[in-house]
């Protein structure tokens, strides 16, 4: 005998049978057949960590469809979905589908949960304002090539492995948040929240910006500040301009032991390691040295003119004078002359004045020893001024005082 068909039939139905022998004798009957369920399941072999497991089974008007599966796992439905799966939902999940003529038919189907991919943060968090930023995320079990793409403040958006932004300023302060996505389409989201710390306020006060040489003890103290939320103030360093430093916010004093000009500079940092600088000029003047000469100190009061010649000196600069010769009188010319009108003692005073203030005063005392008695002029020889003399005048004897 042979069978016909060779296979069976596909679908569910009323089927003819015809028995054929070698004599070429037949005999034929009908026959119904019912096909086992007829259905297919569409699913992904290889998922992403925590992506979706997810089985669609078609048709609709199955009778019942159950899935079991790893970690004890039990479904069922048309459609089976298993969230955020992770490495342990890899395995066989087994199928036992019914039609609704009761037949039944089991599928064995394998999954693989991708490993998850790791992100490593490289670079740092907090940033002071103006700096170039420079943070990453390095990522392992991923399939290359990779692709990036960052979010962040006032509309940041990039496509490169590292985020770097030249001269940060506050504005950019915030959230970055990065999709990292492997050839195979796998991906994995992360974030950092970027601060940006302002820079330290510097300034500082100096009580003389210009002294003269002599006893100079300049007086430095800082003004600065500290933005809130930028921590606090760790260190303040001063570097004086003529070798020598000093530490904290002051008040404290340097005496520069001479002239020129030293540029100060004073180094504000704050705890967060942000730091700036602000730097004035500090100039230290030279001071004259006041002196002069007179063409003699002892004079008669007739025909009396003292000369002073004026020797002061100076390093540098211009200078101007100041007179004073002790009779009330005074000029501020260079090398003046004088004619007392009575006699006496009298201090003279010379102070000398540079053009940035510096001064020096200098005193000598000249004499006029020349007494007036009517016509007559008569030298009084050995007497000192103040004292009193008995001198003869028109044959009286006149008691004076010099």
């Amino acid at each position: 005998l042979k069978r016909f068909p060779a296979s069976l039939p596909a679908h569910t139905g009323t089927y003819r049978v015809m028995v054929v022998d070698s004599n070429n004798c037949r005999s034929q009957d009908s026959i119904r057949l019912t096909v086992g369920p007829e259905y297919r399941i569409v699913y992904d072999a290889t998922v992403c960590f925590h992506d979706t497991i997810q089985f669609a089974v078609t048709p609709q008007n199955l009778a019942s469809v159950s899935c079991t599966g790893p970690r004890s796992f039990s479904g069922s439905g048309n459609l089976i979905r298993i969230l955020k799966a992770d490495t342990s939902r890899s395995g066989t999940y087994t199928f036992i589908v019914r039609d609704s003529s009761g037949c039944r038919d089991t599928s064995r189907l394998q999954v693989r949960v991708k490993p998850p991919i790791r992100l490593t943060f490289s670079g740092k968090s907090v940033y002071c304002q103006g700096q170039t930023t420079a943070f990453s995320f390095r990522p392992a079990g991923i399939v290359y090539p990779a692709r990036y793409q960052w979010t962040g403040p006032a509309s940041y958006s990039g496509t490169d492995s590292i985020v770097s932004l030249t001269g940060i300023a506050s504005t950019r302060a915030g959230r970055y948040s990065l999709r990292v996505t492997g050839a195979d389409g796998c991906f994995k989201d992360t974030f950092v929240d970027i601060e940006v710390k302002a820079l330290p306020q510097v300034s500082f006060t100096a009580d003389s910006l210009q002294p003269c040489l002599d006893g100079n003890r300049v007086r430095l103290t800082s003004t600065s500040s500290l933005a809130s939320g930028s921590g606090s103030i760790s260190s303040y360093l001063w570097t004086l301009g003529d070798g020598n430093s000093n530490f904290g916010a002051g008040p404290f004093t340097h005496r520069y032991a001479a002239t020129g000009s030293y540029s100060v500079k004073l180094v504000v940092t704050s705890s967060f390691a942000c730091k700036d600088s602000a730097s004035r000029s500090i100039s230290i003047h030279p001071e004259p040295v006041a002196s002069f000469t007179i063409n003699n100190k002892r004079q008669c009061l007739r025909g009396n003119s003292f000369v002073f010649t004026n020797r002061s000196a100076i390093a540098s600069g211009s200078m101007s004078y100041s007179w004073n010769f002790g009779d009330g009188s005074g000029t501020t010319a260079t090398n003046p002359s004088k004619t007392y009108s009575n006699a006496g003692r009298y201090t003279v005073r010379l102070i000398s004045v540079s053009g940035n203030g510096c001064r020096d005063t200098i005193t000598d005392t000249v004499r006029v020893r020349v007494f007036e008695y009517g016509d007559g002029y008569y030298d009084v020889r050995g007497v000192a001024y103040g004292d009193t003399q008995r001198v003869q005048i028109n044959s009286r004897d006149t008691l004076i005082q010099v």
